[in-house]
């Protein structure tokens, strides 16, 4: 009836699922016909990917239902308290979750935490947004807003807190690069690759401005991480139509011969404007295998033998499996969706937060918080529970977790046990198969360090209480 009365809009019945029975003109869902039309589950550590294949099949517009709705940890000593509810409800939950995080984790680490976990929810944002814009025929997408939701368990999804004020995890300038009228995108085939490696990306740019852009000129360059520039240059110039998606070339260069581990960016703009856009990428100098320093023993258990060898003052990388660790916590890269009030079986992981500076990491470039080159490295594995040991202990690399938990938990650990010195890391190493760039990578950074001379740690733990963490085995 509406169409006849109005024939301005376009009308569909509701907004999730998409029914093609129905007599609608668009399609609103969080699924297509061939798998869901939202998340990351095809991401495989490149931003080739699309959702074209999830919404073939569809003869109208496709519009992605609620996407991202992805989690960071509150800062509970800046903007998550409770003085700002002054209605007649009180926010009590607040000072519950804050005292639960201060059961396990010093005050200074709340802001960090909360900082380190923000990154990771907008890394997410970014990639889901891009890979919409990238999918042809996806005609656009919901977000549920910008803003914190405090309903259904407390969903945390925001750039902004519930009140409307910055979370001080993007600034409008940073998310207006990926989520804007028009955004430069690129499909790196990797975002790990070895020096000397042929770099061929295709660049496109997706474009719903009220008019086309004629003679637009597109420019590209590569910077280090000091912002120094390592190659550039210019991808011609275009007339971008509105509404579509438009190819504008690709970037091709010979990554350069680096003898150190680099992170790198690309940035792609358009000349005399502020559409442009950057995406970080890794290159680690080629290694056979990392080799196992002769003084240093590697186990995948805790055995008597790896005892013996720590009360001789001997030196031991353990990497144990899920079963042979006391409570392991299943991880995995990202954080929580929407929130595990509402969804409690999902796992738990808000983000990782570390020091880049540890020498344990010191051939394994990184922020205090995981971009992607962790994605293999904390997929398909667990975290250890460290709430036992004394309330000042700190891992190398912590797993942040939910709020609801607020855990104490890690994935790499080192201390001084007996006279001897051990690093442990449940990591995905690729002990057992064949390994990606960044798990060598990481692999050669830990055994550097444990055959070097700066593998000193500052920390001490008794046997006692890595009998508490780890199931002993026999030998």
């Amino acid at each position: 009836m509406l169409k006849y009365q109005d024939g301005r809009h376009l009308y569909t019945a509701a907004c999730h699922p998409a029914d093609t029975t129905r007599n609608d003109e668009f399609y609103v869902g969080a699924g297509g016909l061939n798998g869901w039309a939202r998340g990351l589950t095809y991401m495989k550590g490149s931003t080739e990917w699309d959702y074209e294949h999830t919404i073939e099949g569809y003869n109208r517009p496709f519009v992605s239902h609620e996407i991202g709705q992805y989690t960071s940890l509150p800062d509970f000593y800046s903007w998550f308290n409770e003085a700002k509810y002054t209605g007649p409800l009180k926010a009590e939950y607040i000072g519950l979750l804050k005292e639960k995080f201060e059961q396990y984790h010093p005050k200074e680490r709340g802001t960090e935490f909360a900082k380190a976990s923000g990154a990771v929810q907008l890394l997410q944002y970014k990639t889901e947004i891009e890979a919409m814009l990238r999918t042809p025929s996806m005609s656009g997408f919901h977000l549920n807003g910008l803003m914190d939701y405090p309903g259904e368990g407390v969903a945390l999804i925001g750039m902004l807190d519930a009140m409307g004020d910055s979370k001080g995890i993007a600034t409008p300038e940073e998310f207006r690069q990926f989520c804007s009228v028009t955004v430069p995108l690129v499909r790196l085939p990797s975002q790990t690759f070895n020096a000397g490696d042929d770099f061929i990306v295709p660049v496109e740019v997706r474009h719903h401005g009220a008019t086309d852009l004629y003679g637009s000129e597109w420019s590209w360059r590569i910077t280090d991480q000091e912002g120094k520039e390592i190659e550039g240059g210019s991808l011609c110039t275009y007339d971008v139509p509105t509404g579509a998606l438009t190819a504008l070339g690709s970037v091709r260069m010979q990554l350069p011969l680096l003898e150190q581990p680099t992170e790198l960016t690309l940035q792609v703009w358009m000349e005399n404007s502020q559409v442009k856009n950057q995406w970080p990428f890794w290159v680690y100098p080629a290694i056979e295998s990392p080799e196992t320093p002769s003084d240093v023993m590697v186990s995948g258990q805790w055995t008597p033998e790896v005892k013996k060898r720590l009360k001789s003052g001997g030196k031991v990388l353990l990497t144990p499996s899920k079963k042979d660790l006391q409570s392991p916590v299943d991880i995995r890269f990202g954080t929580v969706f929407w929130g595990r009030g509402l969804f409690p079986d999902q796992l738990r992981p808000m983000g990782i937060y570390c020091d880049p500076g540890q020498p344990a990491l010191a051939q394994f470039p990184t922020r205090k918080y995981s971009g992607w080159q962790w994605y293999d490295l904390l997929t398909e594995t667990y975290a250890l529970t460290l709430n036992d040991l004394p309330f000042e202990y700190e891992p190398v690399v912590y797993i942040i977790d939910d709020f609801n938990e607020s855990h104490r938990l890690g994935v790499l650990m080192e201390a001084r046990v007996g006279k001897g010195r051990l690093i442990v890391s449940t990591m995905n190493l690729g002990m057992e198969g064949e390994r990606s760039l960044a798990q060598e990578q990481m692999l050669k950074s830990l055994m550097d360090y444990a055959g070097g001379d700066a593998f000193k740690p500052a920390q001490s733990l008794s046997m006692k209480q890595m009998d508490a963490l780890l199931l002993s085995a026999v030998d």
